[in-house]
């Protein structure tokens, strides 16, 4: 499978690690609870901004956010007041001002804190302490590593305290997971195939995203999805075995009605009236007439009458299969000139494959929308109930646009098959900004930290994909939007 190059994975949709989805939790909880200064520090272009702006896009019901950046010199507020471009003292006349029209509550996101000039820092911090505390605005504080002390300075100085959270660089695993989302946005669970000049290059990067683009931009085509865990590959064999084992039972059914018909056509008289009607105990094999030539489709009339097709339960060894008896009746004229039996000896089926071809007929898309619905409806009953300081490990968070229902069960299927218990995987909707997301989660812990501590005894197929810690509470605020 070729990569898809012109995704925009680094604007619209955010890569969600271990750390990123903590912080975005801790964020949320600590200014629930009424901590007003925050201080987010990183290496340069480790995607502090992007993370903070995802924070916004996902909103905190009952805030509004506004941005200050001392890069661009602007201020981008969703707070009724004008604002203006920078003056040359850095935003001091926009700060004050924001500040006094600012709502209880609000949260104001000072960007690039390191480039500001310090007449603008100390205006920041005069006015946050003079009008913003009584209003409990809440201030975060983007920075890089360097600007960790003086930021701790100035909350020294104004007798505040400051909550401080350091977002580090992406692990190699990070880094190869991070690629299969943007390279095969279609397919993003896959193991990919990276040759080794290019996994140097993206291991030169020290776990920067925007680094891992711009190699990912220049020799993504080199990058293949491996055979194995292809979901398309995987599933077009089975389709095209199953597509040739209903050719061929269809002919090897129909094969006797033909020799038939030319032994009848050469010792007896035309038959002007002719059923064959199917006739068995099992309900999914339904009644078929076959008339003139004028008759529907009978695959379609059955698929049509089949009940909404649920997940197929594996047949025990020794299981009866109801054999369809076959029954020819003529009209009285032609009955009475017959010396020939005419209902043939049933054809006997292979042992365990008689109902293969109703299964395939039957299996179709809405086999896995309604599966799919069902676990979601259950997840969602499952979260509502559960004690919220509960901990799980989340798996992995997959957009709407990328999901593949088939894709996602493939997964299922191959841990499946590497002994890992499927059935400890719930998956969740959640709604972001107006996007659709789904996040995956695995078993059920006392906490947090001890969900933590069990991502070191996951197998290796679930480590590989940066499994982080949650609360089961952090989990169903993030469902209603809270």
């Amino acid at each position: 499978m070729k990569p898809v190059l012109e995704n925009n994975l680094m604007g619209d949709q955010f890569f969600l690690t271990r750390q990123t989805a903590n912080l975005l939790e801790d964020f949320t909880r600590e200014i629930n609870k009424g901590s007003s200064l925050f201080l987010l520090y990183g290496i340069k272009s480790v995607g502090k901004s992007r993370l903070l702006r995802e924070l916004t896009n996902r909103g905190i019901p009952g805030r509004k956010f506004c941005w200050i950046d001392f890069k661009t010199e602007n201020v981008e507020s969703s707070i009724q007041t004008e604002v203006s471009d920078a003056d040359a003292d850095g935003l001091t006349s926009d700060i004050q001002e924001l500040m006094e029209v600012a709502d209880e509550r609000d949260i104001i996101i000072v960007d690039h804190f390191e480039l500001a000039s310090n007449k603008a820092k100390h205006q920041l911090f005069h006015s946050w302490t003079t009008a913003g505390i009584n209003k409990k605005i809440n201030l975060i504080v983007i920075a890089t590593t360097g600007s960790f002390d003086d930021l701790r300075e100035f909350a020294l100085n104004f007798k505040v305290q400051v909550k401080s959270f350091e977002l580090m660089p992406c692990s190699m695993a990070e880094v190869e997971a991070f690629l299969a989302f943007y390279l095969f946005p279609k397919n993003p669970l896959s193991t990919l195939s990276i040759p080794a000049d290019i996994e140097k290059q993206l291991r030169s990067c020290n776990g920067i995203l925007s680094e891992v683009v711009e190699v990912a931009n220049q020799q993504g085509k080199q990058v293949s999805i491996k055979p194995d865990s292809d979901p398309e590959l995987k599933n077009r064999a089975p389709l095209a075995i199953g597509t040739l084992l209903v050719i061929l039972i269809a002919l090897g059914i129909s094969y006797p009605y033909w020799a038939q018909r030319v032994i009848d056509d050469d010792i007896l008289p035309p038959i002007t009236e002719k059923t064959i009607t199917i006739i068995s105990d099992n309900e999914d094999i339904v009644a078929i007439n076959y008339p003139d030539s004028g008759q529907s489709n009978p695959v379609a009339e059955a698929r049509e009458s089949a009940t909404s097709p649920q997940i197929d339960e594996p047949k025990q060894e020794g299981q009866s299969v109801s054999e369809p008896i076959i029954q020819a009746t003529v009209n009285n004229a032609s009955k009475e000139k017959l010396s020939l039996d005419l209902e043939p000896t049933p054809i006997e089926p292979a042992p365990g494959k008689a109902d293969q071809p109703e299964e395939l007929v039957v299996k179709n898309e809405k086999q896995q929308l309604n599966r799919f619905q069902r676990d979601l409806d259950n997840a969602l009953h499952w979260i509502e109930g559960q004690d919220k300081n509960l901990g799980t490990i989340q798996v992995m968070m997959i957009s709407s646009k990328n999901f593949n229902g088939e894709a996602y069960y493939s997964y299922l299927d191959r841990l499946e098959s590497k002994k890992i218990d499927v059935s400890k995987f719930r998956i969740y909707q959640i709604s972001s900004n107006g996007s659709v997301e789904f996040g995956v989660i695995y078993g059920v812990y006392e906490s947090r930290r001890e969900a933590y501590q069990n991502i070191k005894q996951l197998p290796e197929a679930l480590k590989s994909r940066g499994p982080i810690p949650r609360t089961i509470g952090g989990i169903w605020n993030e469902i209603n939007n809270r």
